[in-house]
């Protein structure tokens, strides 16, 4: 079935401004919030748009089926059979929502043979839409103004990488990216890649940044939520990095032996969840509240997770090689002294910020 891309693009821009509409209605009332089975908020704005966007799509194109994220009951044997179809998002950033600072849209897209043909991207608060398609290229409306065609512009400098506000910690990951490219060995052969695994990647932000530091540098991030990969592959191809980054949702290293050899890389670096579960209570509510709990949840003593990246890196790393970490506030000189104490690590090398707090540890495997 063909069909005429450049005259279903205004349909579904219109669908996805009275997606919008809807949105917009529950935005200015009192609203409940539900939790998903992953803990990520539910809102009747969601809902609203996803009922409007399902309805509408089903009108317009009858013979297509149609994956929203509120879809439920679709089989993945049922999906895997379909080649074009149509995938949405009836509200993109509900956390964003729920604290009401207008950073939230409204994301429908068609897939043809897993490739996007056709996408329309609304912002409800600003009504701002971008539309693209296949052969038509991509253009940006604002309210009142004539759409403009949007063009590519040369990599930013210095590098742009879009993230949780949520999550923000900047000065730590930079320290530890910073550390962490220092750490990295000098190269006899200069035409070897450096491999580098990124632990609990989150949106990328140190994946990207050791990327873009050195051409030569190979980068595979993993993290447990499939957001944050989603998050990270859109980062590495807004800034032309795809090449040498990649994202994988994994738990930790499982599986890690399907994309590289034992003892065959140059550094790991990780950005764990350190907080105690105890202490998820006392984080600030609009964290607390509307953020995925397993992004800060370090188990009782806050080190259940890198506590298994410690045991497990030596089986990964090139002998010499390091294992560099983020840790919290108060905890530095603990875990420097725990890890210590493994012997399969050489050295282990607590770096301080500007206030003189350890907030990275560099542990040395044997050479």
């Amino acid at each position: 079935m063909s069909l005429d891309l450049a005259g279903l693009a205004p349909k579904i821009a219109h669908l996805a401004e009275r997606a919008a509409a809807a949105i917009l209605d529950v935005y200015d009332s009192d609203f409940a919030v539900e939790h998903k089975d992953d803990r990520s908020p539910l809102t009747a704005a969601d809902l609203a748009s996803h009922h409007l966007i399902v309805e509408g799509l089903g009108a317009l194109t009858p013979d297509l089926p149609v994956l929203s994220e509120e879809s439920a009951g679709i089989s993945w044997e049922a999906r895997s059979r379909w080649s074009r179809y149509w995938l949405v998002d009836p509200l993109d950033g509900t956390r964003e929502f729920v604290k009401r600072n207008g950073e939230f849209t409204v994301n429908i897209a068609l897939i043809e043979d897993h490739v996007p043909i056709l996408s329309v991207v609304q912002q409800p608060v600003g009504g701002e839409l971008a539309a693209a398609w296949r052969g038509g290229g991509a253009w940006l409306g604002k309210p009142g103004e004539k759409a403009q065609r949007v063009k590519t512009r040369k990599r930013a400098s210095p590098l742009v990488v879009a993230g949780s506000r949520s999550h923000a910690s900047e000065r730590e990951t930079e320290l530890l990216a910073r550390t962490a490219l220092s750490r990295l060995p000098a190269r006899a052969d200069e035409d070897r890649p450096l491999s580098v695994v990124d632990v609990c990647t989150g949106s990328g932000n140190v994946a990207l940044a050791m990327a873009a530091a050195d051409s030569r540098i190979r980068v595979l991030g993993i993290d447990i939520s499939e957001e944050a990969i989603e998050l990270a592959d859109a980062n590495a191809r807004h800034l032309d990095l795809a090449g040498r980054a990649r994202f994988l949702v994994r738990d930790l290293f499982a599986g890690l032996d399907e994309q590289v050899d034992r003892h065959s890389l140059d550094l790991i670096t990780c950005n764990p969840p350190y907080i105690t579960s105890a202490n998820l209570a006392h984080l600030p509510s609009e964290t607390r509240d509307h953020e995925p709990r397993l992004a800060f949840d370090g188990g009782a003593f806050g080190l259940d997770v890198i506590s298994r990246v410690v045991a497990e890196s030596p089986h990964w790393l090139r002998p010499g090689a390091a294992l560099c970490f983020e840790v919290g506030a108060a905890n530095g000189k603990f875990f420097a002294g725990r890890v210590g104490r493994n012997d399969r690590y050489e050295s282990v090398e607590p770096i301080a910020n500007e206030e003189g707090v350890v907030r990275v540890i560099v542990a040395t495997t044997r050479a």
